[in-house]
């Protein structure tokens, strides 16, 4: 990304509402975004998706909220003209997702992709996604191994257990000459002890970062080893014993459970597509939503045991809440349950490899909702 989401922000926003805007209304658009980006709480960055998407109506209260926080920083915000709410909301989100000052711009990079199939008018600034992706990829990537020795900072101490005193005398010189002498071993050991609080911090700083990558290492170790081991723990069979509609909803429900640094693993198309070979090298071929997401009931209570109910995130995680839907309700009833939370038809065609790391994404925003929230 050469170009900063804030650099890129005049061009958005007169791309996403078709004309040339003046530097003044630029400027009133800017300090409008600037008052939402210190915004910590989640559910509204969640409903900021909401809009961008355009999954909630302007008449409803959570879209009125988002529109009353860009009207905090731009009191004269054209709050009817409903296009352009969107496109200040996108390049808010996007300009989140690179602040990176927390888990939100995580989670905000997440719920753009795994709404991906959902969406009906992210093509007003389709960047945004592309964006999102490439954030997710380099923050899944940071401390996955250790770059360079850490450097532990030595110092000799040189503070003397001996002080020359003078003698107990009252002449006024003479206390003079002992009150420096006493002020200059405290100094002394006023610097030793700097130098060894700085010493310890630097070993402190070196032990984070070997930490960091003996997690690293470790996570990936069990992937490789369950990768080659092509074993299903859950289900307790080989992969090669699975058909490919249930591999491609149990690799990545797995693999997600073995990825403990978030975001999660930015490779993991590569990952999937190894693991889906093992039943059928077409990890592209196309299946329907229906036939993969019927695939897994015989397996209801290994799924159940393992899969969290997050009934605050289920837009954003589609496929998750198919799975639970299918697995609550008999027969064909889990479609109408299904198609009233979310506008995605059970005939809908996806790759085995998209369903998966669709799902793997959708549990990965899971656990980072769960970071958020504890």
């Amino acid at each position: 990304m050469n170009y900063s989401a804030a650099e890129l922000f005049p061009t958005w926003y007169s791309k996403g509402i078709n004309k040339d805007v003046n530097d003044s209304d630029l400027n009133i658009r800017r300090n409008a975004i600037e008052s939402i980006l210190g915004e910590s709480d989640t559910q509204f960055w969640l409903n900021a998706v909401k809009v961008l998407i355009g999954s909630l109506k302007p008449a409803s209260n959570e879209f009125k909220a988002i529109v009353d926080r860009v009207k905090d920083g731009d009191i004269n915000f054209p709050v009817e003209n409903e296009n352009l709410v969107r496109v200040i909301i996108g390049c808010t989100i996007a300009q989140k997702i690179e602040k990176n000052d927390s888990y939100i711009s995580d989670l905000l990079a997440i719920s753009l992709q795994t709404t991906e199939h959902l969406h009906s008018k992210l093509s007003i600034l389709p960047e945004i996604l592309v964006r999102a992706r490439e954030f997710w990829i380099v923050e899944c990537e940071k401390n996955k191994g250790l770059d360079e020795e850490p450097k532990i900072t030595q110092k000799k101490m040189k503070v003397s257990s001996k002080a020359e005193m003078p003698e107990t005398s009252q002449d006024p010189n003479t206390l003079k000459i002992h009150a420096d002498s006493v002020k200059k071993i405290v100094t002394g050991l006023n610097n030793e002890l700097v130098a060894a609080y700085e010493e310890i911090n630097s070993i402190n700083s070196a032990l984070n970062i070997f930490k960091l990558a003996y997690s690293a290492l470790a996570e990936e170790t069990n992937i490789l080893w369950w990768l080659f081991g092509a074993f299903s723990k859950v289900l307790k069979k080989p992969f090669n014993k699975l058909t490919l509609e249930a591999l491609s909803v149990i690799a990545p429900i797995e693999l997600a459970e073995l990825t403990k640094s978030l975001p999660g693993a930015g490779s993991i198309d590569a990952i999937l597509i190894k693991a889906l070979s093992n039943v059928d090298l077409e990890a592209g071929k196309k299946l329907t939503f229906e036939s993969i997401v019927e695939s897994i009931k015989t397996e209801e209570r290994s799924l159940k045991a393992i899969l969290i109910d997050m009934p605050q995130i289920y837009l954003f995680t589609p496929f998750l809440f198919a799975i639970k839907c299918h697995l609550d309700y008999a027969g064909s009833e889990w479609k109408a349950v299904y198609k009233q939370q979310i506008p995605l038809k059970a005939n809908y065609e996806i790759s085995a490899l998209a369903f998966s790391a669709q799902l793997y994404k959708e549990l990965m925003l899971q656990k980072v909702y769960k970071e958020i929230i504890e």
